[in-house]
């Protein structure tokens, strides 16, 4: 069963995907199965595999849910901002919008969840949840990343606070907000998260996990151009540019320094030690 009689709120699902063939039928199935969705928005940047075939099957049987749009786009946030536009022009207000990549997936029954407090809770207009990791093949590591409890200036100064397929923005919260900022090609839903601390929107923690996300995706193979991103982002937002790029800079040179001593005695389980505990603090623009 689709959309909502009680009139409580809908979700409304973006995908934006290319050449994603082997892994965007989990995703879909996961959107379609759940109470309570709106629309099924699938953005594919014309893909040259199977990809849109693979969505046809499943819009076929969607009874209306799943709508393709198959063209070309100038990057993943110019195809998510179209499926953002499909979703408004027919979403109400308090309705809810979520991006959800072609590689991973919302846990079961999550949408009654997510819909039940944004019925309860009128006043707010973001909610977030945590995630779950998998790996490349899409097998559970155990791993959870939890989003922050508060959303502050503060929670988001290091990188992104909250795990952005986990995240619920009111249909209403746009006409403030906007969509995506093109001009950032990694940074940008990031970047959409400092502009919602900004305006002032009501935002709540979900405490739970809300999906399962593949490890991988350009922030974390492109780290450097991600960070440098995200230095813009803050700067945008009132970051001081010297604080910034010192930080940045300063962590590049303590990386080097403990790259160029890995021989000596006790660097290894040093940087195993520091390393990891850096990994787990930091959570990079597109987790």
């Amino acid at each position: 069963m689709h959309g909502r009689p009680d009139g409580s709120p809908c979700i409304y699902v973006v995908t934006a995907c290319r050449n994603s063939e082997v892994t965007i039928s989990r995703t879909i199935q996961s959107v379609l199965r759940e109470r309570g969705l709106g629309r099924y928005i699938v953005v594919d940047g014309a893909s040259e595999d199977s990809t849109v075939s693979v969505i046809q099957d499943h819009a076929a049987s969607s009874e209306g849910m799943l709508v393709l749009i198959s063209e070309p786009d100038s990057g993943i946030y110019d195809a998510m901002n179209k499926g953002i536009r499909r979703c408004l022009a027919e979403a109400r207000p308090d309705d809810l919008v979520a991006m959800i990549n072609a590689d991973d997936e919302y846990c079961p029954r999550v949408f009654t969840d997510v819909a039940s407090m944004a019925d309860a809770l009128p006043e707010v207009d973001v909610f977030y949840g945590d995630i779950a990791m998998l790996d490349e093949d899409g097998r559970d590591t155990g791993e959870t990343r939890r989003s922050v409890d508060t959303l502050s200036r503060e929670s988001a100064s290091d990188g992104m606070p909250v795990a952005h397929i986990a995240m619920f923005v009111r249909s209403r919260a746009y006409d403030r907000l906007g969509l995506y900022d093109t001009g950032y090609a990694i940074a940008a839903d990031y970047e959409f998260v400092l502009r919602m601390i900004s305006a002032g929107v009501v935002t709540r923690h979900v405490a739970q996990v809300i999906a399962r996300s593949r490890y991988g995706g350009i922030s974390t193979t492109d780290e450097i151009r991600s960070l440098k991103e995200a230095i813009r982002a803050r700067i945008a937002h009132g970051s001081s540019p010297a604080f910034e790029w010192l930080r940045f800079y300063k962590r590049r040179l303590f990386a080097r320094a403990f790259s160029a001593a890995k021989w000596l005695p006790g660097a290894a389980a040093m940087q195993e030690r520091y390393g990891a505990s850096s990994r787990r603090r930091k959570r990079a623009p597109g987790a």
